[in-house]
């Protein structure tokens, strides 16, 4: 499977940070390639270089275009997934800083038991001792 995105005057992404179109551009070899290139771009480079193209998918065996998607309907589901993910992560986040918590509480219960078995020991030496 070859990837291509083409744009509407028939040119290829070069992909890389700074897009530019040309007559042969580059291929990724799968969507989740194309993805990563995604995830070095700012939304407002893809939205202003990419919205208006096409994703060409062809089969490398014998350079059949196989789909086409618009540029557009991939990257809403593209960004669907990066909020999902970060979505996601920021429950896992949430989930583990929670439970450092409720150790930190049972640290700081037995810190305080510690603290008044000290206390309660000084009081009794304080009855004991005379002054």
């Amino acid at each position: 499977m070859i990837i291509k995105v083409i744009n509407e005057l028939g040119l290829y992404s070069k992909g890389g940070y700074n897009v530019s179109f040309t007559k042969r551009g580059k291929s990724w070899s799968s969507l989740g390639y194309l993805k990563n290139h995604l995830n070095q771009l700012k939304p407002q480079i893809i939205e202003q270089k990419y919205l208006n193209c096409k994703i060409m998918i062809i089969n490398e065996l014998d350079n059949t275009k196989n789909e086409t998607i618009l540029f557009k309907d991939f990257y809403k589901t593209y960004k669907e997934e990066l909020d999902f993910k970060n979505k996601k992560k920021t429950i896992e986040d949430l989930i583990y800083k929670a439970k450092m918590l409720k150790e930190e509480i049972k640290n700081i219960d037995k810190r305080k038991e510690f603290c008044l078995d000290e206390i309660e020991r000084i009081e009794k030496l304080l009855i004991n001792t005379k002054i």
